[in-house]
C-alpha cells in the first residue's frame, strides 16, 4: 500500500528544494541516473559502489546508490547510504522521505513516523505536510509491522442469520412442502470478538520468516446454532528480491458452528504467494492455495480445495487505490452434491480522506457449480452470488483505537428455490492496535 510512498510526497516538492538530487556530478553518475530511469537498478548500482568504496562518490551519487540499492532490494545497504547522506546534508526532506520508504519497507514503522513527522515540523508546502497526514494514518490505521496485535469487540445485526429463504412452500420431490418458521429467514443481534497477532522475523534483506494467528467470534442473542468459532494460524517464508516477492505460508483453519460438537471442519494446506511492482502505480499479486478439509460429524463430505487468486492494485494518489481481483477455485468431496466448481471477481476502492477518516467499499460476484442433482429436488444447484461490503473507520489517535461502522449486503440467486435468499449484517466495531 505504501510502496513509493516517498516519491509521491517528494514529487510535491519544488525542484530547487532538493539540492541534493539537483544534476549529477559526473558522467558515471549520468549513467547511473539513466539506467536508474530505464529500470537497470543493478547496473547502476555497479557503476557507483566503486565510487564509494574509494571514498570520490559525491553527494548525488551517494543519493543515487542508495536509490539503485532500494529498487535492487539491498535495503541495509539503501538505509546505510542514506543515513550517511543525511548526516551531510541534515536539512534536505528528498533524502529523509526516501529513508521512510525504507524503514517501512524493512518493518521498522516506529522509524517511518519518525521521520515523516521531522519532515513536517520542517514546514513542507502545504500538499506536502497533508500527504504526510494522510500516510500516518495509514500507518496508525493497521499498515505491517514487524510485531503487531490487534482485538476487537463489534455489536452485529444480522437479518438472515440462517441463509434461509424468505418463500413459504418448495417442491421437494414433486410435492410443495410447508416452511416452518425455522427454516425461513431468521434475524439476531450478535457480538463478534477478534483478535489477531502476526510477527516478521527478517534474516537478511531478502529473507524473512512470517506468523500469524487469528480469532473470530460470533455469539448471537437468540440463536444459538449458529454461534460460530473461527481460529486460524499461517506460518512460512517469504523471499524479496528487487521487484518481486515470493511467500510460502503454511496455513491451518478450524471452524465450529453452534455448540453440540467439537469442531465444524478443519483445513490444513499451503498458500504460495507472489507479487511484482509492475510500476510506481501498479501491484501485481496471485496466490495458489491448496487445503485438505475434514468435517467432524460428516467424514463423507472430507475432501479437499485448490483455488487460484489472481488481483492488481492500482494506487490512484497519495491516499488512495483500486483493486481488481478474481478466483477460480475447485473443491472435491465424498458427497457428490458437496463437490463444486467456483469463479468469481472483485473490486475494491479505498480512501484515505484525512488522518482520522478511512473509506473503504468492495463489491464482488462469483457462480458456483455444484456436482450432481440434488433428489429432493430433480435437478442441479448453481448459486450465483452478490456481496457488497462497505467500512467506514474513524481514529481515534490518542487511543490507538479504530472505530469502524460497516455494512454488507448480500444476494444468493440459485437453481433452487431453497437457497435463494438475501442478507444484510451491519456492525459497529471498536478495535485496539498493540
Amino acid at each position: 500500500m505504501l510502496t513509493r510512498l516517498s516519491k509521491y510526497l517528494a514529487a510535491c516538492f519544488l525542484a530547487g528544494t532538493l539540492s541534493v538530487v539537483a544534476y549529477a556530478a559526473d558522467n558515471n553518475e549520468k549513467e547511473a541516473q539513466r539506467a536508474l530511469i530505464q529500470g537497470n537498478a543493478r547496473q547502476a548500482y555497479d557503476l557507483l559502489i566503486k565510487s564509494y568504496q574509494d571514498g570520490t562518490i559525491s553527494n548525488q551519487g551517494l543519493f543515487l546508490l542508495a536509490m539503485a540499492s532500494k529498487e535492487d532490494g539491498k535495503l541495509d545497504e539503501s538505509e546505510k547510504y542514506l543515513t550517511e547522506l543525511i548526516q551531510k546534508e541534515p536539512t534536505a526532506p528528498r533524502v529523509k522521505l526516501e529513508l521512510a520508504e525504507v524503514t517501512y519497507l524493512k518493518g521498522n514503522v516506529e522509524k517511518t513516523k519518525a521521520l515523516l513527522l521531522d519532515v513536517k515540523a520542517s514546514n513542507p508546502p502545504q500538499k506536502v505536510g497533508q500527504n504526510i497526514d494522510k500516510f500516518l494514518a495509514i500507518l496508525e490505521s493497521g499498515a505491517p509491522k514487524s510485531r503487531n496485535a490487534y482485538a476487537s469487540i463489534g455489536f452485529m445485526y444480522d437479518s438472515n442469520v440462517n441463509q434461509g429463504p424468505t418463500i413459504d412452500t418448495v417442491l421437494m420431490y414433486s410435492l410443495p412442502f410447508s416452511l416452518d418458521a425455522n427454516a425461513k429467514n431468521n434475524d439476531d443481534w450478535a457480538t463478534v470478538l477478534k483478535a489477531g497477532a502476526d510477527y516478521t522475523h527478517r534474516l537478511n534483506d531478502k529473507w524473512a520468516l512470517q506468523a500469524s494467528a487469528g480469532f473470530n467470534s460470533i455469539n448471537y442473542r437468540t440463536i444459538d446454532s449458529f454461534d460460530l468459532i473461527n481460529l486460524s494460524l499461517s506460518a512460512g517464508a517469504s523471499y524479496h528480491e528487487g521487484l518481486w516477492t515470493l511467500s510460502v505460508p503454511y496455513v491451518l483453519n478450524r471452524v465450529t458452528i453452534g455448540h453440540d460438537r467439537n469442531y465444524y471442519s478443519f483445513s490444513h494446506g499451503i498458500a504460495p504467494q507472489v507479487a511484482y511492482q509492475l510500476s510506481q502505480q501498479i501491484m501485481l499479486q496471485s496466490s495458489l492455495a491448496y487445503q485438505k478439509k475434514h468435517y467432524e460429524n460428516n467424514s463423507d463430505r472430507d475432501g479437499h480445495a485448490v483455488t487460484f487468486s489472481p488481483s492488481v492494485r492500482y494506487i490512484i494518489d497519495n491516499s488512495s487505490y483500486a483493486t481488481l481481483g478474481g478466483y477460480v477455485g475447485r473443491e472435491t468431496s465424498g458427497i457428490e452434491t458437496a463437490a463444486n466448481s467456483s469463479r468469481g471477481v472483485n473490486v475494491g476502492y479505498y480512501n484515505a480522506l484525512s488522518r482520522e477518516w478511512i473509506f473503504y467499499i468492495s463489491p464482488s460476484y462469483s457462480k458456483t457449480d455444484y456436482d450432481g442433482i440434488e433428489a429432493a429436488y430433480g435437478v442441479g444447484r448453481t448459486d450465483k452470488h452478490f456481496e457488497l461490503t462497505a467500512n467506514l473507520n474513524y481514529l481515534i489517535e490518542a487511543w490507538k483505537t479504530n472505530v469502524t461502522l460497516s455494512f454488507t449486503h448480500m444476494k444468493n440467486a440459485s437453481s433452487i428455490d431453497m437457497y435463494d435468499y438475501k442478507r444484510q449484517q451491519t456492525m459497529l466495531a471498536l478495535t485496539k492496535n498493540f
